[in-house]
């Protein structure tokens, strides 16, 4: 059975003015950064709060929305994010998990995984998407799309990670694909900076 990383932020690059401006309000100390990767490491260290929406393990049509809280930290010593999970479900309990995200310093492949597990997930960025901002125009979202091969329940299956970013905001949305058909949604998490 597959163990997806909780968070695929790494779901993670043109950037966007406002990413931009992110970057020099927030400093990754002990990061050796890049042009490309800074911005979106910038964009993503702090807190977060929100929901996270899983497919109902019981009914595949319906989905579960729970609470969630994350920290994102850079990596002692590393080039990679700690990101920090806690997520509460509806009978009052909570578990906690740390996820480890590292792109390569071109932002052509990322590396997504537990921090207990034993090799990281590879990712391929796909997609790297964000619009300047002009006096007419505000700044569009940085999108980053990562596929990774996989298995679920030891079938072959892709692995998507689509991470949105906002001023302000993360959406990340994990999809898998098996047999060559159309990608599945596994969860969906929409966070709010919250300092």
């Amino acid at each position: 059975m597959l163990r997806l990383p909780a968070l695929r932020v790494v779901s993670l690059c043109a950037v966007a003015s406002l990413v931009i401006a992110a970057a020099t309000t927030v400093r990754t100390n002990g990061v050796t950064t890049t042009t490309r990767r800074d911005p979106v490491y910038a964009g993503l260290v702090g807190h977060w709060q929100g929901t996270v929406q899983v497919r109902d393990r019981r009914d595949s049509t319906r989905r579960v929305t729970m609470s969630t809280k994350v920290r994102v930290q850079p990596t002692p010593g590393s080039d990679a994010l700690e990101m920090h999970f806690t997520t509460s479900n509806h009978s009052g309990g909570e578990w906690f998990d740390t996820d480890r995200l590292l792109f390569d310093t071109s932002m052509t492949a990322a590396q997504w995984g537990a921090m207990a597990d034993s090799l990281p997930q590879h990712f391929d960025v796909r997609i790297l998407g964000a619009q300047p901002s002009t006096e007419s125009s505000p700044a569009l979202p940085l999108r980053l799309v990562l596929e990774a091969e996989g298995s679920i329940d030891d079938c072959p299956a892709t692995i998507r990670e689509t991470v949105t970013m906002r001023p302000g905001e993360i959406r990340i949305v994990q999809e898998t694909r098996t047999d060559g058909g159309t990608f599945a949604f596994q969860r969906e998490y929409v966070l709010r900076r919250i300092a």
